[in-house]
């Protein structure tokens, strides 16, 4: 009963209160993604279909209508369980859908103009027949936008962390591969007839903060969000360099290549 009274109230204040509130309950590293994201979503020709595959919380749609509402003419969010979301962002003004899906199955939902997948792939031990799928629902200029741990950060804090690169055997929920580097993106990228067009570093972390969260994880707690998103707030507009070393996101763009375009427009034609 406590849980069920925290998740009503938690939805009424984000129904109230919109972003201001996520900010303070919801971890940074997630608002990273989000802002990718919506930044990326500026840089496109609306108004776009977005398809977020795996909308977990469905934060992303909070973000679409608070940053790019008049740049997005629908949204679809997919999950195992989306019922909670249908109520809670019934506020929104955008036209938008949520439906339950298994994202290891076989599903099509039509074509997208962008398409987003965030730390998903790391769930699924057929990730290269997701990534496909996720192309399938493309449309000819649409954009894919993917979020993975950064395998080399992940593996080199293990040193310090044990079990900070622990996977499962099985796929039943938890993360079976650390994560990925950008080359292995890429060749599932190929495989689909798609090329890179950006890569961002996300999650610097610097090591006090991290020992800290990994502290509170094995306590069975979570880190005290206020306080590590205040810190993340102050330097997110800053302009120093990110080193990737230090980034436990790695975050990629990617978009139909020339070649590929001419290939289907040629096929198109001669059917």
């Amino acid at each position: 009963m406590p849980s069920k009274l925290l998740r009503t109230v938690d939805s009424l204040l984000i129904r109230r209160l919109g972003l201001r509130y996520a900010l303070l309950t919801r971890d940074w590293m997630i608002h990273e993604r989000m802002r990718f994201l919506v930044d990326r979503i500026a840089h496109e020709s609306g108004p776009i279909r977005v398809l977020d595959a795996g909308c977990g919380s469905g934060l992303a749609l909070l973000y679409i209508y608070w940053y790019q509402r008049n740049k997005v003419s629908s949204y679809l969010g997919l999950d195992l369980d989306t019922r909670k979301l249908r109520t809670r962002y019934e506020f929104v003004g955008i036209p938008h859908t949520f439906k339950d899906i298994d994202l290891d199955s076989s599903w099509h939902f039509g074509q997208f103009d962008l398409v987003f997948c965030s730390e998903v792939l790391e769930h699924l031990s057929e990730d290269a027949r997701l990534f496909s799928r996720l192309c399938c629902h493309l449309s000819e200029n649409g954009t894919l936008l993917i979020t993975t741990p950064h395998k080399e950060f992940v593996s080199r804090n293990a040193a310090k962390f044990p079990g900070f690169d622990a996977v499962r055997p099985t796929q039943d929920g938890g993360h079976v591969r650390m994560g990925y580097v950008p080359g292995e993106l890429e060749q599932m990228a190929n495989a689909n007839g798609l090329a890179a067009v950006g890569k961002v570093w996300l999650g610097e972390m610097a090591h006090k903060e991290l020992s800290g969260r990994e502290a509170k994880r094995k306590q069975g707690d979570y880190p005290n969000m206020s306080r590590y998103n205040l810190s993340w707030l102050r330097r997110m507009n800053s302009s120093d360099r990110r080193d990737p070393g230090n980034c436990w996101t790695l975050a990629m763009a990617f978009r139909r290549t020339r070649k590929m375009e001419s290939q289907e427009i040629s096929s198109a034609r001669a059917s």
